[in-house]
């Protein structure tokens, strides 16, 4: 099965996008991908600093020139991603210790 991931978000500051165009963009590709084969991962939500307005690029998780991401943002990513990925019923199945994982046997770690 194939994802497209978004894209993430960056500092107000940064002059070649803006994060209104990001967040255009991934709401485009999201519809666009809407009943396809394709599936859609929000990988932006959990970065962005929901201070500013419109939301930007955390700076806990700006790797420093406000584009590129530093290394805790990649734990965020990659759990947003395995939540989508089970929430949406799209993985699931037993791991090494013969426990099932994914779909109706998921509990998220927040609950």
């Amino acid at each position: 099965r194939l994802f497209v991931a978004s894209i993430t978000p960056i500092r107000p500051d940064i002059s070649f996008s803006t994060n209104e165009r990001i967040n255009s963009f991934n709401q485009k590709m999201k519809e666009h991908l809407e009943g396809s084969e394709v599936g859609y991962l929000d990988t932006a939500s959990g970065l962005r600093s929901w201070e500013t307005d419109p939301p930007c690029l955390n700076t806990a998780y700006s790797g420093g020139d406000g584009i590129h991401l530093a290394p805790g943002a990649y734990y965020v990513i990659l759990r947003q991603v395995c939540e989508q990925l089970v929430e949406t019923l799209k993985v699931g199945g037993y791991g090494k210790d013969g426990l099932p994982y994914g779909y109706e046997n998921y509990v998220r770690a927040d609950s």
